[in-house]
């Protein structure tokens, strides 16, 4: 018996026998590579004829598996045939042993040979087919590892290369071949039941790992899994290893980690599970895979996006593959919904969502109890899903969208579900991401365009249907149970009864979700759906149940119709959004609304049309593709009828967007010449149900489709004049308008044939100056028939000027008479002017001037001098072009020239031309004198010329005085619209004018009774801001002020004329654009949206108007008292949102803490906190605003300003940086140390002027007994004699020496002054109080200097010390000056008062007028160093003596800190004493002022 053959762990280690000696292995191993070739092909031969002549089992011998042996290990130094002759007897060899195999399995079942003999074949076909398998796998091994081995490029050391060992590169052979045919037979090998050759018992691990090792291998290699039988049999093979033979925890474990490395092999992998699973019945593989997956960490998934890539497609493959094992054994992997891998939670929503469609089409419920089990499983599955719109993340938010989609368009979302889904849609159309957006618009559209109730979706339609159902119900119900009550035998029981009821349901619901996917084409409208006459009778319970079923389909699809017109304002906002996908989705389910009839869809379709105008291509492309697909039917005439219809009811505005839209489409080719003959017919009314409105319609379309073809209109001029302009002008008002718009756009062609005498120019003119058109229209058609004169004649000014000048006879009385007879024939005629005559115009000779006829007059002469103007200067721009293209083709002959003879004449001919006009400026001067031209039309236009005057020069002055009469303008208001109008326009031709009159323009402006004046006064404005800026610039601040104007139109006006002001750069910004942030606020929701667009255009401009002026915006509007708290806040909240570079929002905190030292105002310090609180805090802002703590620390005593900082607090611990965690946690604990301190301040100063208000209302009391005592006298009175007293008590220490030498007492002194007895105490304590502080300041001054000297040398950072310093010896000098004003105004006071005793004699005055003058003489020495305010002495004393006992004590509590050695509360109190001189003292001034004024 042959030596048993043991699976190496390498193939060199065959050559080491084994310790017991019965292994087989190579004993006699030839060389390979030292062998020639001639040699080598030798011992191939001879093994390939040993292996075919002998036995299968021959390469157990010991000199046939050494020669094997031999060739294998040198197999990559053979040649390609060597290697191909020997794979190929290997692979023959292997091959028999199979069949030998397989043949022997089955005799081996059905003999009863010598057992014996059995166990030596099983033994021999054993040995052989691990040699064969194990030398093909090393075959295998070493070809892929000759093809993906990589260059080495390594280093070692010190920058020394690595010289890698030299390879053998032997010829290239065809390895593909060769390749599958060794993994076949491997596949063919693990497929036969190899148990035979082991007595029933499983092979050893060893020998299955060389197919799974080999199979692993390959699938490595993403170009073999492309090869369909290749990787079926690798797939096989892997399949047969884990489910056949037992090798399913190797196989798990690498399956796992080959799913972390390669995302090729998702799909391969799952199929491999699923073949385990079909086809040898095991689930011990899926089973131990999905354990493995259930097992992994999230966070480890959560930091591998690849393998988390890989699993999900493994996860959903196998879903596809495995449906019901997916289905029980989904609770394994639902723990990973609460992971923080977003791709793990995407991969079991579409798992779901397979599992869902899978279960839809799968009805193999054999019993009961698993159709109930599958039934909550669904259930749950759908809980799921709904549960998961509202995930965390946004991408699993659009992929639980997206999978309800694909459930919808498979039909496998039931109705009882529809409308949850529909909710979960809706509600996700205002997710803050886009992608979220998308996924819910693109669920909606696959929602309507597969909903099973019908293509017309009305809610009346429904409501009505529902209601006949319901009666009808009602009747069957009652007939009912009035057959059971007379024959109770026929009642069937209850649980009958309930199973018809839910077959009935699910017959209905089965019926419609069937019908899904051609549900817009295969229902019917709920409306046509009428209850068939029905009479029961005692068993017929099933059409009952029916009946209740429809009415319950009925109302899902009512509140589905529900549910989607309630989503039209959505959809109205989404057409408004930044992201162009947004924008597409929405209109495509807008055009699919509407083609279901869904309510408000069409309304909102309008919506869309000034979307054309989009600078994204495809947001364009979407307009047009819907304008399309809703108006371009396959019938010509169905087209027409859909655009004149459309052009009818259309707005102005509406009327520009369809024209654009209809140009591009006539471009294009999508309307036709049938569509456009048809149109011609409706015009021309040779169509059928035509109505003159209908003809309008006609005309308006074909006006907009020869902007891009103006051919169109050349075979119906005739038709035009004869229909629009004479015969129709009196029927349809409008359409001699369109008539005349039409002619504007006539071809090149056209308009040459048209001469100066033409038909068309007296219809025209008789059109301008005829009383054939209404009031309402002719200013509309007026304008277009001065456009149309403009545009074709020959030469308008000839013809205009005549109009005109008859237009002014009429109007005037100086009317000539008219031909009667040529005009009674229809002949038109020629008057003296030059005009032709139409038949049509009617004289004026009879007609008194009225105002409607001033006021069409006044129309006609503004716009012909405007006209005039842009007439003028295209000729002017044509002359230009002349010249340019004169001088090119100068140019160009000069170069062909030098081309054909060398150049050299005309070279120097065409230089010495050039030099010539160079020195005399010749071109500049042509450029100069046309200028100069252009200049002198405008000025002449509405100034006349120096010799003469011109109509329009005598005119003007008439249009301003008119326009300045408010009770003409008042009385007649059309004539006032008109004469603004021409006023305007005027303007805007001559700068000088507009000079002149623009204090008018601004005041009707402002104070116009009419809206639509003002209105057209703010456009003007826009105008004249273009044409002459520095005119208007010393105006700008009133241009702001009809944005207040009552009237919406007015304000809507002022808000399109500023944008387009600001973002063109004509006006500034500056602050008066708060005016324009308030429109935020508007009620019109319309301004507040143009207003939005305005803020955020201008904040894409490139030098960042907003980041420069919002600290002055929120100081305007934080001043403004009529400005709510929540209208600031949305205001302020929208303007920083605009703000997203960081760089900007740090130097936006700069900004706003420096407003806080600037103010004491509480609300500014609340605004300005709220707003910083708005900001997003980085680690560098953040920082940023701790060091700028100093700025806004007086603030901190405000609990709202605390709270807003908290918030800031707040919204940096959510940060991921631990850094700004850290800064966050510094920056609240500073917050709260200020906010304590300030808040015991607070208090301190509290109970301080609780004790003053105390002290002096008991002083109070004592005045008021003395002024009783003396007579009475006012407030001013009474503080002046306190004054007074002070003022005398502040120097009694003083003058002691003074009063004893003039002999005169205290007590003396005091009743010479007027001081009560009982009061003296009181001042001279008080006052002698006050001398002891101010002596104590100035010992301690020039210590405090010194101090301050000192920390500057050792700390030349520190300087908010130093500024603190240098602020209190400011507000000291600040107190003395105040104590020197306070003497010189008691002196002042007390000289000149009138003594209130009546008996005191001029002596008595004299002597006290001498005993002041110590005090006089006192404050005026004091005072010589100080220069004194010119208005202090108005301050009230009282007042300024309560500020001063103030100041004085906070400059004592500076003064105390810095003796206790405390710099913080020393700095923190010299701030407060800084900021309390110089409140108060403002105050004392505003007090001043209001005493002068009273006074």
């Amino acid at each position: 018996m042959a030596m048993m053959f043991v699976i190496p762990s390498s193939l060199r280690d065959l050559e080491t026998p084994s310790e017991s000696g019965d292994h087989l292995c190579a004993q006699d191993v030839t060389d390979v590579e030292k062998l020639s070739a001639s040699e080598v092909d030798e011992l191939v031969k001879d093994v390939a004829y040993e292996l075919v002549d002998k036995e299968v089992w021959c390469i157990e011998e010991q000199d046939v598996f050494d020669k094997v042996y031999s060739l294998i290990r040198g197999f990559p130094f053979l040649e390609p045939s060597a290697r191909g002759s020997l794979v190929e007897s290997l692979c023959s060899n292997l091959a028999v042993l199979i069949t030998s195999i397989t043949a022997q399995s089955h005799a081996s079942s059905e003999s009863t040979e010598d057992a014996a003999y059995m166990l030596q074949q099983m033994h021999l076909h054993r040995n052989a087919l691990k040699i064969y398998s194990y030398f093909l796998q090393c075959v295998l091994i070493m070809e892929e590892a000759a093809e993906v081995k990589p260059v080495l490029k390594a280093t070692t050391g010190k920058g020394k290369k690595v010289h890698p060992r030299k390879e053998p590169v032997p010829a290239k052979w065809s390895w593909d071949v060769p390749r599958t045919r060794i993994v076949r037979l491997l596949a063919t090998t693990v497929e036969i039941d190899l148990r035979h050759l082991y007595s029933m018992s499983q092979p050893e691990n060893d020998f299955i790992a060389l197919f799974a090792e080999a199979a692993f291998l390959l699938l490595e290699n993403s170009a073999y899994t492309k090869e369909k039988d290749l990787k079926d049999a690798l797939c096989n093979i892997l399949a047969a290893c884990a489910a056949k033979y037992g090798y399913i925890v190797p196989v798990t474990s690498t399956i796992l980690n080959l799913l972390h490395k390669y995302e090729h092999l998702s799909v391969h992998l799952a199929e491999v599970v699923s073949m385990a699973e079909e086809k040898y019945h095991d689930r011990g593989l899926p089973m131990s895979i999905l354990r493995g997956i259930g097992h992994i960490n999230p966070l480890d998934l959560k930091r591998d996006n690849f393998g988390a890539d890989s699993v999900s497609s493994f996860l959903v493959a196998m879903a596809e593959r495995m449906a019901r094992f997916m289905t029980d054994n989904l609770s394994i992997i639902t723990p990973h919904l609460n992971g923080e891998s977003y791709k793990m939670r995407n991969a079991i929503v579409q798992v779901i969502g397979t599992l869902l469609a899978k279960a839809s089409k799968d009805s193999s419920g054999d019993v009961a109890g698993d159709e109930m089990t599958l039934l909550r499983c669904k259930q749950g599955m759908i809980d799921i899903l709904l549960d998961r719109a509202r995930d965390k993340s946004s991408y699993t938010r659009s992929k639980v969208l997206q999978t309800w989609a694909k459930l919808c368009v498979e039909s496998a979302i039931s109705i009882g579900h529809w409308n949850s889904v529909v909710q979960v849609a809706v509600g996700r159309l205002e997710d803050k991401a886009a992608i979220v957006r998308k996924s819910a618009l693109q669920l909606l559209t696959t929602l309507l365009q597969f909903n099973p109730f019908g293509p017309s979706l009305r809610i009346s339609q429904f409501e009505y249907t529902i209601q006949q159902f319901k009666e009808k119900l009602k009747e069957m119900t009652s007939i009912y149970v009035n057959l059971n009550e007379a024959d109770p035998h026929l009642v069937e029981p209850e649980n009958r009864v309930g199973v018809n009821r839910d077959e009935a349901s699910e017959e209905v619901n089965g019926d419609q979700v069937e019908g899904t996917p051609n549900s817009q084409f295969d229902h019917t409208d709920p409306s046509q759906i009428q209850p068939e006459p029905h009479e029961p009778n005692a068993t017929d319970t099933g059409g009952l149940e029916r009946s209740r079923a429809m009415v319950a389909s009925l109302e899902s699809g009512l509140q589905f119709s529900c549910c989607i017109v309630g989503v039209m304002d959505v959809l109205a906002q989404l057409l408004a959004s930044s992201c162009s996908d947004d924008v597409k989705h929405t209109i495509t389910l807008l055009v699919l609304a509407c083609q279901f009839e869904i309510d408000g869809a069409q309304m909102n379709l309008l919506k869309m049309l000034p979307l054309v105008f989009s600078q994204e291509p495809s947001v364009c492309e979407a307009v047009e593709g819907a304008f399309a697909a809703l108006y371009m039917k396959p019938s010509p005439s169905e087209t027409a009828q859909n655009l004149l219809k459309l052009a009818l009811d259309a707005s102005i505005g509406d009327i520009v967007c369809i024209e654009a839209i209809v140009m591009k489409l006539t471009k294009n080719g999508t309307i036709s010449q049938s569509t456009v003959a048809a149109l011609w017919n409706y015009f021309t009314f040779n169509a059928a149900d035509v109505t003159p409105q209908k003809s309008r319609g006609a005309l308006v379309v074909l006006c907009m489709a020869a902007r891009s073809k103006p051919q169109i209109l050349s075979s119906q001029l005739k038709s035009m004049i004869c229909i629009c302009l004479s015969r129709r002008a009196g029927e349809d008002s409008l359409i001699a308008r369109y008539a005349c718009i039409a002619l504007q756009r006539l071809s090149d062609a056209d308009r040459v044939g048209l001469g100066p005498n033409h038909k068309i120019f007296s219809v025209l003119a008789s059109l301008i100056i005829g009383p054939g058109l209404s009031e309402e229209v002719w200013y509309s058609a007026a304008e277009q028939a001065i456009n149309a004169i403009y545009a074709l004649h020959p030469t308008p000014e000839k013809l205009v000027s005549g109009l005109l000048l008859q237009f002014c006879k009429s109007v005037f009385g100086t009317f000539q008479e008219i031909d009667i007879e040529c005009s009674s024939r229809g002949v038109p005629t020629a008057s003296d002017n030059g005009v032709p005559v139409s038949p049509l115009r009617v004289g004026f000779d009879m007609i008194e001037p009225r105002a409607s006829h001033l006021s069409r007059f006044l129309f006609t002469l503004a716009h012909i001098a405007l006209k005039h103007l842009v007439y003028v200067e295209s000729c002017v721009r044509k002359l230009r072009k002349q010249i340019a293209d004169k001088e090119k083709a100068a140019a160009d002959t000069v170069a062909a020239a030098q081309f054909s003879d060398g150049g050299t004449s005309c070279r120097l001919a065409s230089s010495e031309v050039e030099n010539i006009d160079t020195e005399l400026g010749m071109a500049a001067s042509e450029d100069a004198r046309i200028d100069s031209l252009l200049e002198r039309t405008a000025i002449e236009i509405i100034s006349g010329d120096r010799s003469q005057k011109f109509l329009i020069d005598d005119m003007a002055p008439i249009v301003a005085k008119i326009c300045r009469n408010s009770g003409l303008m008042q009385q007649y208001p059309r004539l006032g619209s008109s004469a603004m109008l021409a006023l305007c326009k005027l303007m805007a031709i001559n700068g000088d004018f507009c000079d002149q009159n623009l204090q008018l323009l601004f005041t009707v402006a402002q104070s116009s009774g009419d809206s639509a004046v003002r209105s057209n006064c703010i456009i003007a404005l826009g105008d004249l801001a273009f044409r002459f800026p520095n005119v208007l610039e010393p105006w700008t601040e009133h241009m702001y002020s009809p944005l207040n104007d009552k009237d919406r139109k007015v304000r809507k006006n002022a808000v399109l004329v500023l944008t387009h002001l600001i973002l063109n750069d004509v006006v500034k910004v500056n602050g008066h654009i708060c005016e324009m942030v308030l429109r935020l606020e508007d009620e019109d929701e319309r301004i507040r949206n143009l207003v939005k667009l305005f803020v955020q255009e201008l904040a894409n401009k490139g030098n960042n108007p907003i980041y420069n002026h919002l600290p002055d915006i929120i100081s305007r509007l934080s001043c403004n008292s009529e400005l709510s708290q929540d209208t600031f806040r949305n205001v302020v909240e929208f303007f920083i949102s605009t703000i997203t570079k960081d760089r900007l929002k740090e130097a936006l905190i700069e900004k706003l803490c420096q407003r806080f030292p600037g103010t004491s105002d509480v609300k500014l310090w609340t605004d300005l906190s709220y707003c910083m609180a708005q900001l997003n805090y980085t680690d560098k802002s953040l920082k940023r605003i701790i060091e700028l703590i100093p700025k806004f620390q007086n603030a901190l005593g405000e609990e709202e300003v605390v709270e807003h900082f908290r918030s800031i607090v707040s919204k940096a611990k959510k940060s991921a940086n631990p850094e700004v965690k850290g800064m966050a946690h510094d920056f609240e604990s500073r917050i709260g140390k200020f906010h304590e301190e300030r808040k015991e301040h607070d208090l301190a100063e509290r109970n301080a002027q609780a004790h003053r208000s105390s002290a002096c209302e008991s002083t109070g009391s004592l005045h008021t007994q003395c002024n009783e005592h003396v007579g009475g006298r006012g407030f001013e009175e009474q503080c002046e004699l306190e004054d007074s007293r002070a003022g005398a008590t502040v120097v009694l220490g003083n003058i002691a020496d003074t009063n004893k030498n003039a002999g005169v007492t205290a007590e003396d002194e005091t009743n010479t002054l007027g001081i009560n007895r009982l009061e003296a105490p009181y001042f001279s304590e008080e006052l002698i109080a006050k001398e002891r502080m101010k002596q104590y300041l100035r010992s301690h001054d020039s210590h405090m200097t010194a101090d301050t000297t000192s920390a500057i040398n050792e700390n030349p950072k520190s300087n908010t010390d130093v500024t603190r310093a240098r602020s209190l010896e400011t507000s000291l000098k600040l107190i003395d000056k105040m104590n020197d004003e306070e003497a010189d105004t008691v002196g002042k006071n007390t000289s000149g008062r009138i003594s209130p005793n009546a008996t005191e004699t001029h002596n008595e005055v004299e002597s006290r007028e001498k005993r002041k003058k110590p005090i006089r003489r006192i404050a005026t020495n004091r005072s010589t160093s100080t220069p004194q305010r010119t208005c202090s002495t108005n301050f009230p004393p009282l007042a300024r003596r309560r500020v001063m006992n103030q100041t004085r004590l906070l400059a004592v509590n500076v003064r105390e800190q810095e003796m206790k050695g405390d710099s913080w509360r020393a700095s923190s109190a010299s701030a407060q004493l800084e900021g309390s001189v110089n409140e108060k003292v403002s105050f004392c001034w505003a007090l001043s002022e209001e005493s002068l004024q009273s006074h």
